[in-house]
């Protein structure tokens, strides 16, 4: 399975969900020829204001072009005694974390959905076959917190890391989509001719790394990486003054050398 990720891009707990999933598609018949995408945004035209170009940012952690369909994939490292939701946001142990993933993964999906069907369109004007593919999306949770009080419309969209990884299984992808994608007894593969075309989507030009955020700072480019990798220094703004700049220093423990110990984060 291949991921293509800037290194700038990506969260520590997401780099380590990545390494899990990739490791065990590969192993996988039909899983080991996925393709997929992380730690990207597609910035959206959003219209005009008062003149002014509007654009609307779409943060994506992952993205999977599978055999058959595609995954919009938001991963939540989470870790406490339960999850709740209340007013259209989820709650840690009565902590305000984040609005609902499920009500933002369907935006995304709702993004996808339209350039799949602007590239079905710009490739008929050209005389080429492409049609549209089906898009689903789940929130991927790969901490120990408990989230199975949450509501029935939400749980129908999350999976545990190793509910996930189970899609390795044929048989278990199947029953997982069969509803969205059986036709006449039977689930077609994606045809190898659209391959190329899908990936016109996420190209280069049309992606970017998604911003990485701390303590409310954005993080960005590199400054000075330490010679043994222990850190790396970059430049940085804050998100909530205007022109407060500031340098932020991530470390990596684990490559101290001599070090018999791992961490699970980088340290900021």
């Amino acid at each position: 399975m291949k991921i293509t990720y800037t290194e700038t891009g990506i969260y520590e707990h997401e780099r380590i969900a990545l390494d899990k999933i990739k490791k065990v598609f590969d192993s996988g018949f039909k899983t080991k020829d996925w393709r997929a995408y992380a730690g990207f945004q597609f910035m959206h035209n959003a219209g005009r204001d008062k003149g002014v170009r509007e654009l609307d940012k779409y943060e994506f952690d992952l993205l999977i072009i599978t055999h058959a369909n595609i995954l919009v994939i938001e991963l939540k490292d989470w870790n406490g005694k339960k999850i709740t939701k209340s007013a259209g946001k989820w709650y840690l142990d009565n902590k305000e974390l984040d609005t609902c993933p499920i009500e933002k993964n369907i935006k995304k999906m709702h993004l996808i959905t339209n350039k799949l069907k602007d590239k079905v369109k710009e490739k008929r004007e050209k005389g080429i076959t492409f049609h549209y593919q089906s898009v689903s999306h789940f929130v991927v949770m790969c901490g120990k917190a408990d989230y199975s009080t949450l509501p029935p419309e939400d749980l129908a969209h999350i999976l545990s890391l190793d509910e996930f990884l189970k899609l390795a299984d044929q048989s278990n992808f199947n029953w997982m989509f069969r509803q969205h994608l059986e036709r006449d007894g039977r689930i077609y593969d994606i045809k190898k001719e659209y391959h190329g075309i899908l990936d016109e989507i996420f190209a280069n030009d049309q992606i970017q790394p998604r911003s990485i955020i701390l303590n409310n700072h954005e993080r960005g480019d590199v400054l000075l990486p330490h010679p043994n990798k222990i850190y790396t220094e970059y430049k940085a703004q804050s998100t909530n003054i205007i022109g407060e700049k500031s340098l932020m220093r991530c470390w990596d423990f684990n490559a101290l050398s001599g070090s018999n110990s791992k961490m699970n984060q980088r340290q900021h």
